[in-house]
C-alpha cells in the first residue's frame, strides 16, 4: 500500500477516440492544464496519438497502449466455403461514424448483381430509423435485419455464422473518427474475413491485402468489389484470415496489454518513490 500511496497526484489520462477528436474541437484549449500536469497520456491507437500531439500533449508523456481482446475465448473457426446468401454482418452504434448507410448501398449494388445477400447489423443508436428508411429506399428491406442492441455472447454467436465482417467507419461531419472498433478484432480473431475502411487508426489493425480488404471512406461502390473479392479468390481470403488471427493474437491480447500498463504503473510507482525517498 504504501508503494501505490506514491502515485497519489500523479495522472494517467486515455484518450479513447470521440474525447481527441470532436470534444478537443468543441472546447479548443480544454486540454492544456492537463498536458502541463498529465504524467502519462494513453491514446488507443497511433491516430489519436497524433491528434493529441496536434493539440500540445508533450511526445515523451505518451504512449500508444490499445485496447486488448481475449483471444484464448475467441476460437479461430478457420477457413470454410461460402453459401448463398451470404451473410455480412456490421456490429457498432449506429451513429455517423460507423458509416452503415455506405453498406447498405453496397448490399444494394451486389442484389443489382443478382447476389443473394443477408446483411445483419447488430447495433442501437440515433440513426436506425433513417437507416431502415434509406434500406426500405434501396429496396433491399428483406435483405437487411437490424437487430438493436446485443450482449457479448450474441456477438460472438453472429460472428461464427458470418461469412464477411464489415466496418465501413467515416469521419462524421463534426470530426468524430473511431480509435480502433474492437469488433473488427474479434471477428479478426475468429476468422471471419474483414472489410473496413481506412479511417482513424483502423489500418493500425488490418493490413490492407494481408489482414483483410481496406478502401476509401465514403465509396460504397468499392466497399462492394472488396466483398467480391473476398467471396471469389479463396486462397486470398484463407491467407489474410490466417494472418488476421496472428496479428490480433500478437498486438491485441489483452492479457499482453495488461501486463503493459501494469508496467506503466509500476514505473511511475518506482519513479515516485524514489522522488519521495530523496
Amino acid at each position: 500500500m504504501r508503494e501505490y500511496g506514491a502515485l497519489r497526484g500523479a495522472l494517467v489520462t486515455s484518450f479513447r477516440g470521440w474525447d481527441a477528436t470532436v470534444f478537443a474541437k468543441k472546447f479548443p484549449g480544454s486540454y492544456d492544464a492537463l498536458f502541463k500536469c498529465g504524467e502519462v497520456f494513453l491514446p488507443v491507437c497511433g491516430f489519436l496519438q497524433g491528434r493529441l500531439q496536434k493539440l500540445g500533449c508533450p511526445d515523451i508523456r505518451t504512449k500508444v497502449l490499445y485496447s486488448g481482446i481475449d483471444t484464448e475465448k475467441l476460437s479461430f473457426r478457420g477457413p470454410r466455403e461460402f453459401n448463398d446468401p451470404i451473410r455480412i454482418l456490421t456490429v457498432g452504434r449506429l451513429t455517423e461514424k460507423k458509416g452503415v448507410a455506405d453498406c447498405l448501398r453496397a448490399v444494394h449494388i451486389l442484389r443489382n448483381e443478382n447476389w443473394a445477400i443477408q446483411y445483419q447489423i447488430a447495433g442501437a443508436g440515433p440513426l436506425r430509423q433513417s437507416l431502415q428508411d434509406l434500406a426500405t429506399d434501396l429496396g433491399i428491406g428483406s435483405s437487411v435485419k437490424f437487430l438493436g442492441a446485443v450482449d457479448s455472447d450474441k456477438v460472438s454467436e453472429l460472428l461464427g455464422a458470418a461469412d464477411i465482417f464489415v466496418a465501413s467507419s467515416t469521419a462524421g461531419k463534426h470530426g468524430d473518427a473511431e480509435g480502433i472498433p474492437n469488433s473488427i478484432k474479434e471477428a479478426m480473431a475468429i476468422g471471419v474475413p474483414v472489410v473496413s475502411t481506412n479511417h482513424g487508426g483502423i489500418p493500425e489493425l488490418v493490413r490492407d491485402n494481408i489482414d483483410g480488404y481496406l478502401v476509401e471512406e465514403n465509396s460504397p461502390d468499392k466497399l462492394a468489389m472488396a466483398i467480391k473479392r473476398v467471396r471469389e479468390d479463396s486462397a486470398a481470403r484463407e491467407r489474410m484470415i490466417r494472418s488476421a488471427r496472428q496479428a490480433v493474437q500478437e498486438r491485441f491480447d489483452i492479457s499482453s496489454l495488461n501486463s503493459t500498463l501494469e508496467s506503466i504503473y509500476m514505473r511511475l510507482v518506482e519513479e515516485k518513490s524514489s522522488c519521495c525517498t530523496n
